[in-house]
């Protein structure tokens, strides 16, 4: 099986999106490293390609940069439950294929966005989150790694959602992707929601809750078929499924699950990069207040 190769843009391109030029990218990005040697909590392995997606990702905004970048490794340590078992051969991500296709396409937009597909299939009972989200993370490492293009535009088909897979949507469930997206950076410009059934209310109503009303409003239920969007994303780079001529989600389900294979030792490497909260010593974040109240949140996962 053929692995998959994503089309990127240039450090360059990329400093000129993030709002840079490269003297400014040169020197923040050596200010990031010197202030990664003085926190004594965080892994000092980290990669300068990590330090640069986390960097670009934030727009040249240190805090940020600084906040997303330890967040990174903190829930490494606090989500056990996403990041241990990090592993493409592990039962669980094998478990997600059942139900679910999750596909960064190779191919950029014009405007150089990647879009990604997300599509429900029909076994329900393999539906959960946390796999999801595992397997998802694991494509974003892979990226951070390889890809310097930020701005994501998501098709989410819901042809096969169900009030079941609803009610997997639990508020824990919900924090934890929603502090994974904050520390993996990701820029939206837009989600389409295709083929979604009546209950797809009921789930927006649940995440409108844990996501920021700019991100929320960037939600488009596409009621006028996968034509409609031929405007905007050209059919050259969709998916077969989809009336486009790139190769089907299949295919390139396929083609990444090839990638993650390739990639298996240095994803089981770079988990194995977390804090030592031991020597956590006024940092940016606390992490007794990412869940709530002394870290109470956390506790509340009722799936």
């Amino acid at each position: 099986m053929d692995v998959i190769k994503l089309e990127t843009i240039t450090i360059k391109e990329a400093i000129e999106v993030a709002g840079g030029d490269e003297q400014l990218y040169q020197e923040m990005l050596d200010k990031f490293r010197q202030w990664l040697q003085q926190q004594s909590h965080l892994p000092q392995e980290i990669s300068d390609n990590r330090l640069r997606y986390t960097l670009l990702s934030s727009k040249f905004n240190f805090e940020k940069a600084k906040r997303r970048l330890d967040l990174i490794y903190t829930l490494r340590n606090l989500l056990p439950e996403i990041f241990d078992d990090y592993d493409p051969l592990s039962k669980n991500i094998t478990r997600i294929h059942k139900s679910v296709q999750w596909v960064p396409l190779p191919t950029l937009t014009p405007e150089k966005y990647r879009v990604s597909c997300f599509k429900l299939l029909p076994d329900e009972e393999s539906f959960h989150l946390h796999d999801i989200l595992r397997y998802a993370l694991m494509t974003l490492d892979i990226r951070a790694k390889e890809d310097t293009v930020n701005s994501e535009i998501i098709i989410a088909d819901y042809t096969h959602l169900t009030l079941g897979h609803v009610l997997k949507y639990t508020p824990s469930v919900l924090k934890k992707v929603d502090l994974c997206m904050e520390a993996y950076g990701m820029r939206f410009k837009v989600l389409y929601a295709i083929n979604a059934p009546p209950v797809f209310e009921q789930m927006l109503a649940l995440i409108k809750k844990f996501l920021k009303p700019k991100l929320f409003g960037r939600i488009q239920i596409v009621t006028t078929g996968i034509e409609s969007l031929y405007n905007d994303l050209p059919r050259s780079i969709l998916p077969a499924d989809y009336g486009g001529y790139a190769p089907s989600l299949d295919t390139l389900t396929d083609m990444w699950r090839a990638k993650l294979m390739e990639q298996r030792d240095w994803l089981l490497d770079q988990n194995k990069l977390k804090v030592n909260e031991s020597l956590r010593v006024d940092s940016v974040i606390n992490p007794d207040d990412l869940f709530g109240v002394s870290g109470t949140f956390r506790k509340l996962d009722i799936d």
